[in-house]
């Protein structure tokens, strides 16, 4: 099996956890719960550059990535140096990420997040709105 086909394999796995602990129906439950949302596409076709910066716990290839800097001071310090949105890494088996990631950034920064992962259901969807990412549109 390549590594695609792994980390495919692995959120597959994932998302049948996760959704035996909460049910899909619980999970949309919860969407009417969340804040105001940050305008991500407004984010990215401000003038001049926009910078969409990544929160990533380790990589497969390159190992821990920034272990010593907490989750909050690394999305603040995008944040501060003019990043326009953020990404959060959540892939838990090979990056080291989770939703809780998702929802830490959100309340450590302003700016618009979206969920980076590798997606296989529509379930993750849901878990992304409600764990704090933005809508694109």
């Amino acid at each position: 099996m390549g590594i695609l086909e792994q980390l495919i394999s692995a959120a597959s796995h994932g998302v049948d956890e996760r959704r035996r602990q909460v049910p899909l129906e619980e999970l949309e439950a919860r969407l009417g719960q969340r804040d105001r949302d940050r305008p991500f596409r407004e984010a990215l076709t401000r003038p001049g550059m926009s910078l969409i910066c990544e929160y990533k716990r380790r990589s497969p290839s390159a190992g821990d990535i920034a272990s010593a800097t907490p989750l909050d001071s690394q999305v603040k310090a995008y944040e501060q140096g003019g990043a326009a949105a953020l990404s959060v890494l959540t892939d838990e088996t090979h990056f080291g990420g989770n939703l809780a990631d998702l929802a830490a950034a959100r309340a450590s920064c302003g700016l618009p997040i979206i969920r980076k992962d590798f997606v296989v259901d529509r379930y993750q969807l849901v878990e992304a709105a409600v764990g704090g990412a933005t809508r694109f549109s």
